[in-house]
C-alpha cells in the first residue's frame, strides 16, 4: 500500500510540476564575479581572430575562425527560420558568451578543455555545429539558410555585452516557465544583471507545455515494477478528487508557511496578501499546475474545505477593518474572494497582462473588498512586488515533491 503512495502521489506531482524545471537551464556556472553598479551595454570588439574548440563526440579539438564558429553557434542554438533580429540578437549572445571564457582561460584553463578555448557541448557551455553538420541538418535549405545565418553573424560580428567593464556571461536558454531564474537561485551567488523577469512570451513557443501519456501496458509496467496492483492506490485515495483535495491540502500549508515566514506577525494583511500572490505565481509556473488550482475552486468538495478553513482566517486579518461583521460574513466574503482568485488564476499572464499586474489587481480588488483602505492596499502591493515570489513558489512545489517522494506515511498509516 505504501509503495502504491509514493509510485502514484509522486508521478502526479511531477506531472503538474515537470515543466518548471526548465529554469535550470544547462550552462556551466561562472566562476567568480563581482558585484557592480554600471549598466549592461553593447561594446565593438575586433573578432577576427580564431577561437578553438572541443568536440564532444571524440575531444578533438579544431581551431576555427571567430565569423565561423558564431555562424555555427547560432545554427545549434536556434533554429534558422527564426526572425534575422532574434539570429542577430543570439549571435552576440553567443559571441559574448565565447568571448567571456576565453579570457577566463587565460586566467585559468580547465584541464578538460584539452587547450580548447569552449566545447560544442549546449550542456557545459552552447553548442556548435560544423558546415558539415550545418548541411546535415538544413538539407536542401542549406544554403537559404547559410545566407541568412551568414549574414546575421557578419551584421554584430565583434559587438558584445559588457557590465561595468568586463565581458559580462550571457547565460540563456530556450525557454522557461514564464519567468527566468536569478544566478543566485541557480548557482547560489548573485550576479547584479542575471535576475529573475518575467517572460511571457514563452507562452508563445510551441514547447511552453509537454505532455507525457502511459498506455494501459505501459501503466501496468510501472505498477508491476514497483511491486504493487493497479488499482491499490485507490483503496487509500477512492477518488481524483480526493488525491486532488490531499495535494491542495499539501500546497496551501506550504502557502500559509512561507508566507508567515516572509511577512512576519505584526501585519496580518501582509500575510494575506503574501500568501494570496504566493498562489497566482503557482497558478502561473505550468498549466497542469493552473488547471489544478482552477480546478480546486470549482469542485464543490474541494471549494466547501478553501471556503471554511479560510473563513477563520480571514476575520482574524479583516476584523479591525470590519468590526460589525459576523463569522458568516467572513464566509460569504470569502465565496466572493475566491472567485476573484479563481477568476485570476484561469486567465494566463501576457505580455500585457504581466504577473505583477494581475498580483497588483488582485490585491487590490480583494483588500477593497475587506475595507482595507487605499493607501493600505498600496503599501502592501508595493511590499508584496519586492519579494522574489517566483523562487518562493518553486520552493513550494518542490517540497510538495518532496514529501511526495517520501511516501506521505502519516496517510499510508491511517
Amino acid at each position: 500500500m505504501k509503495n502504491s503512495l509514493i509510485l502514484c502521489l509522486t508521478i502526479a506531482v511531477a506531472m503538474l510540476v515537470c515543466p518548471a524545471a526548465a529554469l535550470g537551464g544547462g550552462r556551466a556556472a561562472p566562476q567568480e564575479d563581482k558585484p557592480a553598479a554600471a549598466a549592461a551595454e553593447l561594446q565593438p570588439d575586433d573578432a577576427k581572430g580564431y577561437i578553438s574548440v572541443m568536440a564532444s563526440s571524440d575531444k578533438s579539438v579544431s581551431k576555427v575562425k571567430m565569423r565561423e564558429y558564431v555562424l555555427g553557434c547560432v545554427a545549434a542554438e536556434m533554429p534558422a527560420n527564426y526572425h534575422p533580429e532574434a539570429l542577430r540578437a543570439q549571435a552576440v549572445a553567443s559571441y559574448t558568451y565565447a568571448k567571456r571564457l576565453i579570457e577566463q582561460n587565460k586566467k585559468n584553463r580547465s584541464a578538460a578543455l584539452k587547450g580548447a578555448d569552449i566545447t560544442d557541448d549546449p550542456g557545459t557551455h552552447q553548442g556548435y555545429l560544423g558546415k558539415s553538420a550545418r548541411k546535415k541538418l538544413w538539407g536542401e535549405n542549406f544554403d537559404e539558410y547559410e545566407r541568412k545565418l551568414g549574414e546575421a553573424a557578419d551584421e554584430v560580428l565583434g559587438v558584445y555585452l559588457a557590465y561595468d567593464g568586463e565581458t559580462a556571461l550571457t547565460a540563456y536558454h530556450s525557454i522557461s516557465s514564464g519567468r527566468t531564474a536569478s544566478a543566485k537561485a541557480l548557482w547560489g551567488s548573485d550576479i547584479p544583471y542575471l535576475i529573475s523577469v518575467e517572460s511571457p512570451g514563452d507562452r508563445l513557443s510551441p514547447d511552453y507545455i509537454s505532455e507525457k501519456k502511459f498506455t494501459d501496458e505501459e501503466f501496468s509496467a510501472l505498477a508491476k515494477a514497483a511491486g504493487i496492483g493497479q488499482s491499490s492506490f485507490f483503496h487509500v485515495f477512492p477518488s481524483k478528487e480526493a488525491l486532488l483535495l490531499e495535494l491542495v491540502k499539501r500546497m496551501f500549508s506550504g502557502q500559509f508557511a512561507l508566507a508567515g515566514q516572509h511577512s512576519g506577525e505584526q501585519d496580518p494583511v501582509l500575510l494575506y496578501a503574501v500568501e494570496t500572490a504566493l498562489q497566482l505565481h503557482i497558478a502561473e509556473l505550468t498549466e497542469p499546475l493552473r488547471e489544478l488550482y482552477v480546478m480546486a475552486y470549482s469542485l464543490p468538495s474541494i471549494a466547501a474545505y478553501l471556503y471554511k478553513s479560510t473563513t477563520k482566517r480571514l476575520q482574524v486579518i479583516f476584523g479591525p477593518y470590519l468590526p460589525e461583521a459576523q463569522p458568516k460574513d467572513f464566509y460569504e466574503m470569502e465565496i466572493a474572494s475566491a472567485s476573484i482568485m479563481r477568476g485570476f488564476m484561469s486567465v494566463p499572464c501576457d505580455v500585457y497582462f504581466t504577473m505583477d499586474a494581475k498580483i497588483s489587481r488582485f490585491l487590490d480588488c480583494s483588500l477593497k473588498l475587506y475595507d482595507v483602505p487605499k493607501e493600505k492596499r498600496a503599501a502592501i502591493t508595493a511590499a508584496v512586488l519586492q519579494m522574489d515570489l517566483h523562487t518562493m513558489a518553486l520552493g513550494i512545489i518542490q517540497k510538495t515533491v518532496q514529501q511526495a517522494e517520501k511516501g506521505f506515511e502519516d496517510l499510508t498509516e491511517k
